[in-house]
């Protein structure tokens, strides 16, 4: 079984333009929240479902859990002009486009049990959280996940298997996809929109 990862958000590459908080997450906040996100995962992977319904609960999870705001900014990168109303239209289009692309993970592990191995406190606000998908028959997959506190919520900004960062990949082909769209944001969110066969970057 080959390896296999994916990012959803890297700090380092959306933190700029984001207020912070002065509110700190705790361990205990950290380990309920990674906990969550481990258990509707795991429930989706217990489901069988395939197919459209598949990508559909990994977007409910991704909506619910994630800081998508920051996602989306994050592989959009800079100097893009948009309205809030565009910016927005394309953060949907680009979280329904990554839930295609990257909800075909799960039907890789079908079988595996999550389970949270180490909390590392990276800041205030910020926790690295490590876990494993351990599937009978196949090494098991090290799995992060990466929670901050932002604007009251406490989301998840980056989750990684194996060390794969997918967001700069993301990030990249996104940037591409706006070159080829003229920077206009509206040309790019219809090509997220259209796009039903996004491949995810392994095999």
């Amino acid at each position: 079984m080959n390896r296999r990862g994916f990012i959803l958000a890297a700090g380092s590459v959306a933190a700029a333009g984001f207020p912070g908080t002065s509110r700190a997450l705790t361990q205990s906040e950290a380990s309920d929240l990674a906990n969550e996100v481990l258990y509707e995962i795991q429930s989706a992977i217990d489901t069988g479902a395939r197919g459209d319904e598949l990508y559909t609960i990994f977007e409910t999870i991704m909506r619910k859990y994630g800081d998508v705001e920051y996602i989306s900014r994050g592989a959009l990168g800079r100097g893009v002009d948009a309205t809030d109303e565009q910016f927005q239209e394309y953060s949907d289009a680009f979280v329904s486009f990554v839930s295609r692309k990257y909800g075909q993970l799960f039907k890789s592990i079908i079988g595996a049990t999550l389970e949270v191995r180490q909390l590392i406190p990276l800041s205030k606000q910020r926790y690295e959280v490590r876990t494993s998908a351990n599937l009978r028959g196949w090494d098991p997959f090290d799995v992060t996940l990466l929670l901050h506190t932002r604007q009251g919520r406490d989301m998840f900004y980056n989750i990684e298997i194996e060390g794969v960062n997918i967001l700069l990949s993301e990030r990249k082909g996104i940037r591409e996809m706006l070159d080829d769209a003229g920077n206009d944001i509206v040309r790019l969110t219809e090509v997220l929109n259209s796009d039903e066969t996004a491949e995810a970057p392994w095999k």
